[in-house]
């Protein structure tokens, strides 16, 4: 019996020696991969943005736009954007944030089963092509500023300045009622002697300028001559025939048809004469940045009059390339040129952020790693404008946990989803099975038990041999006596019973 309880202890004794353990531990880029690899992912910071291309031409009569066209503004001022053309860059306030992540090649873990004995042990993991560890993904987009730019609508020859009162035309006037300038008397009697029906409402637009402003008008009578002229020639009967129908007085059975084509020849014929013409081509595209910090402006794009160029950030492979007619600087025009800048900053501040409240164990076996990410807030801008700004979680500024590689149980189990794009624990599931529950006990129990009815069994079974190899022995004897009496013709004296 006690040779049997020796035994029990012993089997006890192996199940509980063999804990089961997941070792994680860090490895370099040199080292065989000795079982499952998977990496911590770094944040890439993806800025969807908007760059314009916009070509410029000036009109022949620009700089008395404020009189034919008073509602809107000349695309060049100055005279020589008004004689050749002229080509600008901008970007739009519209640019927008996301996020991935890609394998950070200083955070790669070799997974390792270790433990000997009778173990139960599961895990639930899933990997993307990329080598991330993931079972859940995230993006952040975050749009702050979404400012819709709104073009401007040529509307001319409507009289609202002259309906208001703000000049009596009337004949042999020579200045505007209020504030009058040096150019009243000149500009004033040209307006009159070549603007025909519309000569009024020219005075009217232009004795509604700013006294500063008529001023500045250059002293030019054959220009502003020819540019009235131009007016009551291509301008004028447009007017009236959209006046007319809207006052219903037109003839036409399709004013809803015929209007539309007229506000459009309108407008051609003031951006001809005296508003000049834009072109706009837009680059609709992506940058990553991977260099990430904190408080520390970022260049990720320098764009000049001249052309653009992107550093510190790359455009993705995926991403929409720069169109050629798209000037690229050289590095020492880059360097010149102002630049747009990636600012980010914790947000919350650092002090209030999940990952400096903890450091990790790095003491004796460790498993699986995770991340505690850090949250930002980003800016994209210049020295004058905010072209967008958003907050999203960045991997790298975080810090990293590991998990214990064993809870010195008979079974062990650990489920785990990953954010991919940060490293972070999206679902987490531990089991353990207990190295005494109720089942190992039985199971022991059972065990014990067998063995002890097998000990007396084989005693049994002993006893019993002996016995019966005993009576064979002495019934073959007898035998073998009472055949070799009655050979001898003697009486047997031995027979079996």
């Amino acid at each position: 019996m006690f040779r049997a309880q020796r035994c029990l202890f012993l089997t006890l004794g192996v199940l509980l020696a063999g804990c089961a353990k997941v070792v994680v531990v860090k490895v370099p880029t040199t080292t065989p991969a000795d079982g499952i690899i998977y990496a911590l992912p770094n944040t890439v910071v993806r800025v969807q943005l908007k760059v314009d291309r916009t070509e410029k031409s000036g009109a022949r009569y620009a700089a008395y736009a404020a009189i034919f066209a008073p509602e809107s503004k000349p695309v060049c001022k100055d005279q020589k954007c008004t004689e050749e053309k002229k080509v600008t860059y901008s970007l739009q306030q519209n640019a927008t944030f996301a996020t991935y992540g890609e394998p950070d090649p200083e955070n790669v873990f070799l997974v390792k089963f270790s433990g000997r004995g009778a173990i139960d042990q599961t895990m639930s993991m899933t990997w993307n092509e990329a080598g991330l560890a993931t079972g859940a993904g995230s993006s952040v987009t975050n749009r702050t500023t979404d400012v819709v730019m709104s073009s401007l609508k040529l509307l001319a020859g409507l009289g609202t300045k002259a309906a208001l009162g703000a000049f009596d035309a009337t004949a042999g006037a020579e200045k505007c009622s209020d504030d009058s300038s040096t150019n009243d008397r000149w500009v004033i009697r040209s307006l009159q002697d070549n603007g025909g029906q519309s000569g009024a409402v020219l005075i009217a637009n232009y004795c509604a300028i700013d006294k500063n402003e008529r001023e500045k008008l250059p002293h030019d009578e054959t220009l502003l001559k020819n540019a009235t002229r131009s007016y009551v020639d291509r301008v004028q009967p447009l007017a009236a025939g959209r006046a007319s129908i809207l006052s219903a007085a037109s003839p036409t059975m399709e004013p809803a048809t015929l209007l539309p084509r007229i506000e459009t020849e309108i407008d051609h014929q003031l951006s001809a004469l005296y508003l000049g013409t834009k072109k706009t081509q837009t680059w609709d595209g992506a940058i990553d940045v991977r260099a990430v910090a904190v408080d520390t402006p970022l260049a990720v794009l320098h764009i000049a009059e001249k052309g653009i160029c992107v550093t510190g950030s790359e455009i993705p492979a995926e991403g929409k390339a720069i169109p050629p007619e798209f000037a690229l600087l050289s590095d020492e025009e880059c360097r010149n040129a102002p630049a747009i800048n990636l600012n980010l900053r914790y947000h919350p501040d650092r002090n209030q952020q999940l990952f400096t409240k903890i450091t990790d164990v790095t003491s004796g076996d460790r498993s699986f790693r995770y991340r505690i990410p850090a949250q930002v807030s980003a800016k994209l801008s210049n020295s004058e404008k905010l072209f967008g700004a958003g907050s999203f979680w960045v991997a790298q500024l975080g810090t990293v946990i590991s998990l214990p590689a064993d809870r010195h149980s008979k079974g062990l189990s650990y489920d785990l989803a990953f954010v991919e794009a940060t490293g972070g624990l999206k679902t987490f599931k531990l089991g353990t099975t207990g190295g005494l529950d109720s089942g190992t006990v039985d199971a022991l129990s059972n065990i014990g038990g067998t063995l002890v009815d097998y000990r007396n069994s084989i005693r049994k079974n002993e006893n019993e041999l002996s016995v019966l190899t005993r009576e064979d022995q002495l019934l073959k004897l007898r035998d073998d006596i009472c055949t070799i009496q009655k050979k001898y013709g003697l009486k047997c004296t031995v027979e079996p019973e």
